[in-house]
């Protein structure tokens, strides 16, 4: 076996500490070493070796945590994703199933917690019985886990099942796997598109691909390295591959999908990198870029931060200077024109769209547009079904973006439903949801919206 210079401490402790503890007679020392002659050819240079010894040595001292170990590393990695939620109950139930199998070995927390911080993703030392045992699956340094994944750890979502299976998960992430994208930057946006869409198709235990581990780990890259990179194809790619990644994924708070979210984070590393080079290349982003649900996104935050429509502005969590919203400003409302209310109705980013169009300046033309369709029946029930998302309800704030009389559009289409439209009906049952009422109780809530408006 070999063990990198940086990391011989490390393993001296863990024969010290662990092993002092596993090697109770020569069976036990035995047993250790077979093991590790099984693992170490499989996985030599693709792991950590402290971890990979403190792991045997666990697995056959304390088999009952070991098992445990196993469980808890793919719940977390799960967790990790931004794809799951851990419940308090869930918590609680693995956090006892913790204390059954350190009992088991004849092991308990107050010995071993500083040995399971070292080796473990997600444990808190700083619980000081609150409320809620939070002893594990704590969230902690982002920056931290992505360190882990570099160094192969035991704790990086990307490498520990190879600890496990010898197999490294679908989703790993690799130097390498920078490397090619760099190296696809270097050839163009569509390359880099290209690349993202095909590293996409591996899935992890987890739930999570590929290229959501990739640029989970790319949003931690320092500076210096990210300006020796052609972030403009980066930038330009990314965006054009965007929507087509988020297909089929979870979503993080309010049904956004997590691959937004990490691209996100990279844009504002890029953006701190770089300014002057990263401007220039979201600009050309919001010009060209293929993915108009993920510049309608970023198009809104934009709407909001710098304080053009709302009251959410916020000077110091911008993806783009005054100048450069104004001008993507006028790029995205020349972009919403030329797809029209048809065109944009057609993508599952409408809703996020539609409301791009008005908050960002088009409110007037976009309720003219709308009203010179609404006469069609048909027409109209497409529309407001676009203007929900299967995680949210029709609210009466979006149908006051887009109609001059929202409760009279309402109460049309309630009418539709009591004469058995189904699509109607669907509609109604979303805006009660958004109200919390019942059916009788529209009436009083049309009274009450008009009323208001009155106002």
């Amino acid at each position: 076996m070999t063990c990198d210079n940086t990391r011989v401490s490390e393993l001296q402790q863990v024969i010290d500490e662990t092993g002092g503890r596993v090697f109770k007679n020569p069976r036990a020392v035995i047993h250790v070493l077979d093991s590790l002659r099984v693992f170490w050819p499989s996985l030599a240079d693709r792991v950590d070796t402290p971890d990979l010894v403190w792991l045997r040595l666990i697995a056959v001292g304390s088999p009952n945590f070991y098992r445990w170990v196993e469980e808890y590393l793919v719940e977390y990695a799960a967790l990790n994703s931004g794809r799951t939620r851990v419940s308090d109950e869930e918590q609680l139930a693995q956090t006892q199933a913790m204390e059954a199998a350190l009992k088991s070995d004849d092991l308990t927390w107050d010995a071993l917690q500083y040995e399971l911080e070292r080796h473990l993703p997600g444990i808190d030392l700083f619980n000081l019985g609150g409320e809620k045992d939070t002893r594990i699956f704590s969230q902690g340094d982002q920056r931290a886990l992505a360190q882990a994944s570099k160094d192969k750890r035991l704790a990086s979502p990307s490498h520990a099942r190879i600890y496990f299976t010898l197999v490294a998960p679908a989703d790993g992430i690799s130097e390498l796997d920078t490397t090619r994208l760099i190296e696809a930057a270097g050839k163009g946006r569509n390359a880099v598109a290209a690349y993202l869409v095909e590293i996409d198709r591996y899935r992890g235990d987890a739930g999570a691909s590929k290229v959501e581990r990739l640029f989970d780990q790319l949003r931690f890259t320092p500076h210096e390295t990210l300006k020796t990179w052609p972030v403009e194809f980066l930038i330009e790619g990314m965006v054009d591959a965007a929507d087509e990644l988020a297909k089929d994924k979870g979503g993080r708070d309010w049904g956004r999908p997590q691959i937004w979210f990490l691209m996100e984070k990279l844009l504002r590393q890029i953006q701190a990198a770089m300014p002057a080079r990263y401007n220039a290349a979201l600009a050309s982003a919001f010009e060209t870029g293929a993915s108009m649900g993920f510049l309608t996104e970023i198009f809104r935050q934009e709407t909001f931060g710098h304080g053009y429509y709302g009251e959410r502005a916020s000077p110091d969590d911008r993806l783009t200077t005054a100048d450069g919203y104004e001008a993507a400003r006028v790029i995205m409302l020349k972009r919403y024109s030329e797809l029209d209310l048809d065109g944009i109705k057609e993508s599952p980013y409408a809703s996020l769209m539609l409301y791009g169009w008005s908050q960002g300046g088009a409110r007037e033309n976009v309720m003219q547009k709308v009203a010179a369709r609404a006469s069609n029946e048909a027409w109209l029930l497409r529309f407001l079904q676009s203007l929900y998302a299967p995680r949210s309800t029709l609210s009466r704030g979006a149908m006051e973006t887009f109609f001059a009389s929202p409760a009279d559009v309402v109460r049309q289409v309630h009418a539709l439903a009591r004469n058995g439209n189904q699509q109607a009906g669907d509609i109604i049952r979303s805006f009660l949801d958004n109200n919390n009422a019942d059916e009788d109780e529209l009436e009083a809530i049309f009274t009450n919206w008009e009323e208001s408006a009155g106002q």
